[in-house]
């Protein structure tokens, strides 16, 4: 993912520096890979919001968004949907059916994140193979 492309571009500087990136390149790496990671925590929110969730259904998919990134790869998908079902049915106290709902907007969320954050990948690829280049 784009944290491996990140730590590749900072390697090759480090172990190559005659033929290493520039410091811009870097820093466009930098930011691709906040962009990414921004993207797949706020995607399942989004979606989940787009679906009735509330507020605690909201923070749900963000508390289980973060806790997700240390089971990763799982745990980005499955963090996010059961933080929003168990924020909504123990907080919201929200019936079964609609915390489903909400959970469902979260999975085409999620979906719509990793999409986006395999799109900003091959931005990263790009960064590193023109940075390299030029």
């Amino acid at each position: 993912g784009p944290f491996l492309i990140f730590i590749a571009g900072i390697l090759h500087s480090i172990l190559l520096p005659s033929a290493g990136m520039s410091w811009q390149g870097i820093l466009i790496l930098c930011l691709l890979l906040v962009l990414a990671y921004f993207v797949d925590l706020a995607a399942g929110a989004m979606g989940a919001r787009w679906f009735g969730a509330s507020r605690w259904g909201i923070v749900g998919v963000f508390v289980g968004g973060i806790v997700g990134l240390f089971f990763a790869p799982i745990g980005f998908i499955v963090g996010p949907l059961l933080g929003g079902l168990v924020f909504e049915v123990l907080f919201a106290k929200k019936r079964m059916a609609p915390a489903v709902k909400s959970t469902w907007g979260t999975l085409l969320g999620t979906g719509v994140g990793l999409i986006v954050r395999v799109f900003v990948s091959l931005l990263m690829i790009i960064t590193v193979l023109v940075d390299l280049v030029y």
